[in-house]
């Protein structure tokens, strides 16, 4: 929007300077402290003393509005394109966190397949083992996708952009049920190893 009025008023601004340096061009130039060597009263100045110091002022405000003009215009093309970064930005956020959250729910789909360590038998034990370590390789994405949307996130604090409440809540709800997910690995791991491991100690033949 910001661009787009400046455009429209490109052309008046542009016009304006043009009238005013086709103004300047056929008034006279006055040499370095010519002005304030001659000057007189203000009641006594001759109408070409009036006339420079017209063009004086006209010159001194010209230049003024040409840099105010030329400074606008910068500050609205770096703005257009940290806006354009953060937009960006978001888009590749959001669209990580919609892929991570498809991701997590067939994580914890698989992990609420999961019978207690409790009801298992034993000659399934090694099987489960197994599909509890294929499991841990599978989360190893995970870990990755988790840290990408963290620091894009992260990455949006520098261009003064704020998530919106529904995305922050989105966020915060991928990042919990990571962290859930690893709490329930680990209190499925640690169990089924060890009775794993007791069933391997039982079965083990004495030392001859």
């Amino acid at each position: 929007v910001l661009r787009s009025d400046l455009k429209d008023r490109e052309h008046v601004v542009a016009s304006t300077l043009d009238q005013a340096r086709i103004f300047l061009a056929d008034q006279p130039i006055e040499g370095p402290g010519e002005p304030r060597k001659n000057l007189q009263p203000k009641t006594d100045l001759t109408p070409e003393q009036k006339a420079q110091g017209v063009a004086r002022a006209i010159r001194k405000q010209t230049a003024e509005v040409q840099e105010r003009w030329e400074r606008l215009q910068g500050h609205a093309e770096g703005w257009q394109s940290q806006l354009e970064r953060a937009l960006e930005r978001l888009q590749e956020l959001q669209s990580n966190m919609d892929q991570l959250d498809l991701r997590l729910a067939r994580a914890v789909e698989t992990k609420a397949g999961w019978q207690p360590v409790g009801d298992l038998l034993i000659d399934s034990l090694q099987d489960h083992i197994e599909k509890t370590t294929a499991f841990k390789e599978e989360m190893a994405p995970l870990r990755q996708d988790v840290h990408v949307v963290n620091e894009l996130s992260d990455e949006l604090a520098p261009l003064d952009v704020q998530l919106s409440s529904t995305s922050s809540r989105q966020l915060d709800d991928l990042n919990m049920r990571w962290k859930l997910l690893q709490v329930g690995y680990g209190c499925r791991t640690v169990p089924l190893l060890q009775v794993g491991n007791g069933c391997h100690s039982y079965n083990r033949p004495p030392f001859t």
